[in-house]
């Protein structure tokens, strides 16, 4: 469904949600989120958990897969949904929403079509992936493309009567307001409640009207919309009255002027406005300085580090803000997110002067973010970029940058001599100045030498990150321990390989390292392998599979390709085509 604002896509959305016997989820996207993928299909997932149709522990496990596992496990998800039964999807603006969601809705109207699953989409024509996605979707027969146009004569004579039941308009009345409006409803209401209509001049366009609809409130109605409007999501009576610094009393009256003035309404969430360009004039609409001030008093307010990072921008701390992206996207780096990673890290640059230290840590963020993408040209540009002026920095912030990127290298190539260069620089500063790092570089060195066969080197590499490690770092410890027990099982000491692999997924297993104990269980599966034993072979590959958590698609794909060759060896063919097809299809999508 395409139109433009205030046409009344939002409110078809609502009045076709009543109007079905089926279950509906909806959400909006929101342009302070366009940074983050998938925003608003995490935002439906929550929905449905908290409207019933998905578990904790589902959930759970979506949040907290790599985000290259998110498009299947989106898939995934609903189809099991609507197997429980028919449900209808509603996503409001979507021309605010990230690529990587637009991708998400692509495949999953594409391939999930057969369920009972229906999708309500609503867009300004802004965007022009938008626009592609529609009409990829028509041409397949997939959906129905409705633009939509102004209210006509009599629809428009409807609404005026109903919004203004003591005036008898005429036809030429109705056909002034269209006239002024094109038919927008929006306008026309703003028109109509605020009685413009019989003023001269009408406001010229729908901007000048909701300034002038604002102009009319009170003192103290403007100055909780204010808040309402820096704050930008629905906010509650109560917290409404701390923000705005008014008695429980006053924010109620304030509240009830803003709802019979059709400025805002009231949501399960709070108290919202009625529409976003209602909003936007609000928030243009307040002095400078009074609105900065309000981000600063928000920025510190909120626990989500992106809001939190954008009230610092409107709050005009562009240094603190930049500092705060930075450390979004080594978070989000750290819990396989690269594209979340990468739009943190360029909006540090955009935000800074190219000399700032900050900017520069950002460019080694990015080449990291580049190289997980598999962007790998690219990441070695930014990467020799930042190398150029890597001397700025100090040492523990350069350390950090070139061990994210190295990971990153090693973990998405196998270009050993120019990581090992790299590598083996950024150990020896770490020993000086950065000995947090020194255990996660050594892992990377040892799985290298293992990967060489240069086992004794492996194994000594590994064992000192492991007496360095920091009890607290359990996924460090972990990752040190399993791959020691495969060099230890390769050098011939099978037997003790075993019981120190067995050890770290028992661990990893306590601590609730799902991830973590999936790799564990696919080295286990190894030496195994090399030591003969078919029954631990197998008992591997299903606990590995039978992990509840967040989990590698690739790791699973790799323990069912495993469990296929048992079932092979033992004849049972129709089991290992089922095990060999999902590890296929597995391995495929990521």
């Amino acid at each position: 469904m395409f139109g433009e604002p205030g046409i009344g896509k939002t409110r078809l959305l609502s009045e076709a949600q009543r109007a079905r016997a089926h279950q509906t989820f909806s959400v909006a996207c929101v342009a302070v989120a366009a940074s983050i993928p998938h925003d608003p299909l995490i935002a439906l997932m929550r929905r449905m958990r908290r409207g019933g149709r998905l578990a904790d522990a589902v959930l759970t496990n979506l949040l907290g897969a790599a985000e290259s596992d998110r498009l299947v496990s989106f898939h995934d998800v609903l189809a099991g949904i609507a197997a429980d039964g028919p449900l209808i999807i509603q996503i409001d603006d979507l021309h605010l929403a990230d690529p990587k969601s637009m991708e998400v809705v692509d495949y999953c109207v594409s391939r999930l079509q057969d369920l009972p699953i229906q999708w309500h989409l609503a867009a300004r024509r802004s965007n022009h992936a938008v626009l592609a996605l529609a009409s990829s979707l028509e041409r397949a027969g997939l959906a129905r493309v409705i633009s939509l146009g102004g209210l006509g004569v009599a629809d428009l004579k409807t609404l005026a009567t109903r919004l203004r039941p003591e005036v008898a308009f005429d036809d030429a009345q109705v056909a002034r307001l269209r006239e002024r409006t094109g038919g927008n409803p929006l306008y026309a209401e703003l028109l109509l409640v605020a009685k413009a209509l019989d003023e001269a001049p009408v406001p010229s366009d729908l901007r000048e009207a909701l300034n002038r609809r604002l102009s009319a409130l009170s003192a103290e109605a403007l100055h909780l919309a204010g808040w309402l409007a820096v704050h930008g999501g629905p906010v509650a009576e109560t917290s409404l009255a701390t923000l705005a610094d008014r008695s429980p009393g006053q924010v109620r009256r304030a509240l009830a002027e803003l709802t019979d003035e059709w400025i805002v309404s009231e949501s399960q969430d709070g108290f919202v406005f009625r529409h976003d360009l209602v909003r936007e004039a609000c928030y243009l609409g307040l002095d400078e300085d009074a609105r900065a001030k309000r981000h600063g008093t928000l920025a510190h307010r909120t626990d989500n580090a992106w809001q939190r990072a954008a009230h610092l921008e409107g709050a005009r701390q562009f240094a603190e803000a930049a500092h705060l992206y930075n450390s979004i996207g080594w978070e989000c780096l750290d819990r396989h997110a690269p594209q979340e990673a990468l739009n943190a890290f360029d909006r540090t640059i955009d935000r800074s002067n190219p000399g700032d230290v900050v900017a520069l840590e950002a460019c080694s963020g990015r080449a990291a973010a580049l190289y997980r993408l598999e962007s790998v040209d690219q990441a070695k540009t930014a990467m020799a970029a930042f190398e150029e002026r890597a001397a700025l920095l100090p040492p523990d912030i350069r350390t950090r940058a070139r061990t994210y990127y190295v990971e990153a290298a090693w973990d998405e190539s196998d270009d050993r001599p120019a990581i090992k260069h790299v590598l083996n620089a950024t150990i020896a500063e770490a020993r000086k100045d950065a000995p947090a790092y020194v255990p996660r570089l050594l892992y990377i060195l040892g799985s290298i030498y293992e990967r060489e066969g240069e086992l004794e080197l492996a194994k000594a590499t590994l064992e000192e990150g492991i007496a360095l490690c920091d009890p607290q770092r359990r996924r460090e410890r972990i990752r040190l321990c399993s791959w020691l027990g495969v060099v230890l099982a390769r050098m011939g000491d099978v037997k003790k390989g075993i019981a120190l692999l067995e050890s770290a997924a028992g661990n990893a297993s306590d601590w609730g390292l799902s991830n973590e104990l999936v790799q564990c269980c696919t080295k286990l599966c190894y030496v195994n392998h090399i030591a003969g034993n078919t029954e631990g072979f197998e008992r591997w590959c299903r606990v590995g599979l039978e992990v509840n958590g967040p989990k590698s698609r690739a790791a699973e794909a790799l323990l069912r390709s495993n469990l296929a060759s048992v079932a092979i060896d033992r004849g049972h063919m129709r089991e290992a085509l089922g095990l060999a097809l999902t590890a296929d299809a597995a391995a495929k999508s990521g």
